[in-house]
């Protein structure tokens, strides 16, 4: 038989993280629960462990990672083939948007799967003879399947394939992290509850490669008319591919989530994150049917699913004890209202839940990023949030197409505006076309930097005095210790605190009480005061 390793190379970057080493993406446990349910020896590693391995019995790798991964996926294959590696390497994750470039450049990789991976993954693993003898007239059946032809070309056999919301409840993923990821107590598990995002927006610019003609498809009422564009614009903000890659939202249902829950806590994990482009989409497409939720605030969030979901998931012994943590991801804001604010307040009191900005010129948002979202709505939501005992976080972009001055002093304004009213951390993120994206071939570059530095210090300046909230307190986190030094992770997640005085080395993670003695824009520093457990 067979032997398959699954490895989460995710935000590996050149092989290594720099402090965040307390996240686990969903993906690759639904690779490998897919790969264990048709009965092949296989097993999921993360990155740090796989690579340390010898690999004369593995027979074929899959391998996730993000574009920003290419280098660690690299050397993991180059250090796997000087251990004995002579198989075959499928790659997936959001690195596989750029699969053209990947296996035009890299010819230890064999394979990508494009997209969403449960049925290409499902059919290699019927044909797996044929991606062996690479055998065309069977791949070509494969969907989703990228793979160099017998001319050497580099060939897709079809567009992403959009998994089926009842296949996407009967997904068993793996579940026994304690032996596939080092300090798994201390891990944020990604839980996926919605796949798919509800923006079928489009940037309405006339540049380059869009041309939009102002069909208005994409402001329609109608919703499955959002799907078109006869200009061939990629759906969504212009930055983002998740609309054009994961389609429209389909959530799981209330048992599979809380199975994959119960799953992981039984096999050590003790931090679960619910994890969707935006929670709150969570049964809002059950609103519409038959039609797909392409309006990403129309209509309402529905607070009945929700509730249902967030019950179910509490009730579970060790998460409604306390001993295990469950967070929230994102949330748009033109969801939040007083119930939405109400509702997750009761569930998530104290734990940080994070707002997608993007810039504080509501033109610009709407206009040329193709996101309906204004300043006004964000301040909201955050005030409500704020009100209902949550931490919100936002994120912001910089150095996007066709920006000018006055979309950086709306932003800036829009900054200060939320520092009054107790934003906890901003995110800055430079902006970088994305495959699959509408900005994805634009050549427009914008030259403000000036501008860009202003809204950096702004950013760091709210980011610090955030963090100085947290001067002389105790907090109760999660502690790795690893070649770069000694991290804390809070338990409700925020900042990540560097131990400055010794701590043990432990490979599960450990809990303690740590008292913070610093700050700085980016981190907190503190000294362990005792052990938990």
């Amino acid at each position: 038989m067979l032997n398959i390793l699954v490895v989460d190379c995710l935000a590996r970057a050149g092989g290594s993280r720099y402090s965040t080493f307390d996240v686990a993406g969903a993906g690759p446990r639904i690779v490998a629960g897919l790969v264990e349910e048709h009965g092949f020896n296989v097993k999921l590693e993360a990155y740090e462990l796989a690579i340390k391995k010898r690999f004369d019995n593995i027979h074929l790798l899959f391998i996730s990672a993000m574009s920003s991964d290419i280098l660690a996926v690299r050397k993991f294959i180059y250090n796997a083939v000087k251990r004995g590696f002579r198989g075959i390497v499928v790659l997936g994750g959001p690195v596989s948007i750029g699969y053209r470039d990947v296996l035009s450049r890299f010819e230890e990789i064999d394979y990508v799967v494009v997209g969403e991976g449960e049925i290409p993954v499902e059919k290699i693993l019927v044909h797996i003879d044929a991606l062996i003898s690479r055998d065309e007239n069977v791949l070509r059946k494969i969907p989703a399947l990228a793979y160099r032809n017998s001319s050497g070309d580099v060939v897709l056999t079809t567009p992403p394939i959009h998994t089926p919301i009842d296949k996407l409840s009967k997904l068993k993923p793996w579940v026994r992290v304690n032996g596939s990821y080092p300090y798994y107590r201390a891990i944020r598990f990604y839980v996926e509850v919605v796949r798919g995002c509800s923006n079928f927006r489009r940037p309405r610019i006339k540049s380059g490669e869009l041309k939009c003609i102002d069909c208005g498809f994409c402001l329609s009422n109608d919703f499955k008319i959002r799907l078109k564009c006869p200009s061939n614009i990629p759906p969504g903000c212009g930055f983002c591919s998740v609309p054009y890659v994961f389609g429209s939202p389909r959530s799981r249902s209330v048992d599979s989530i809380v199975d994959e829950i119960e799953g992981l806590i039984s096999h050590g994990a003790e931090r679960i994150v619910l994890s969707a482009p935006d929670l709150l989409d969570y049964g809002r497409e059950k609103l519409v049917e038959p039609n797909p939720l392409t309006d990403p605030c129309y209509p309402n969030a529905n607070i009945d699913a929700l509730e249902d979901l967030l019950n179910a998931i509490f009730s579970i012994e060790d998460v409604a004890s306390g001993r295990v943590t469950v967070m929230v991801e994102n949330v748009k804001s033109c969801l939040v209202n007083e119930d939405v604010a109400k509702l997750l307040g009761r569930f998530f009191k104290d734990t940080s839940i994070h707002i997608g900005v993007e810039t504080g010129d509501d033109w610009f948002n709407d206009y040329v990023l193709g996101k309906p979202i204004s300043s006004k709505q964000v301040v909201n939501a955050v005030k409500l949030l704020r009100e209902a005992g949550l931490r919100p976080c936002i994120y912001l972009m910089h150095s996007l197409p066709f920006e000018n001055i006055r979309v950086y002093d709306n932003t800036v304004k829009l900054v200060k505006q939320l520092a009054k009213i107790g934003v906890e951390k901003i995110t800055l993120y430079k902006f970088k076309p994305i495959p699959g994206s509408a900005f994805e071939k634009l050549k427009v570059e914008t030259c403000f930097p000036r501008e860009v530095n202003r809204l950096k210090k702004i950013v760091s300046r709210v980011n610090r005095v955030g963090k100085k909230a947290y001067l002389n307190r105790t907090l109760e986190v999660y502690i790795v210790k690893n070649s770069r030094g000694c991290y804390g992770y809070p338990v409700k997640h925020g900042p990540v605190v560097v131990v400055k005085n010794t701590c043990r080395d432990s490979d599960e993670g450990y809990k303690a009480i740590v008292k913070i003695t610093g700050v700085s824009d980016r981190v907190v520093y503190g000294e362990v005061l005792r052990e938990i457990y």
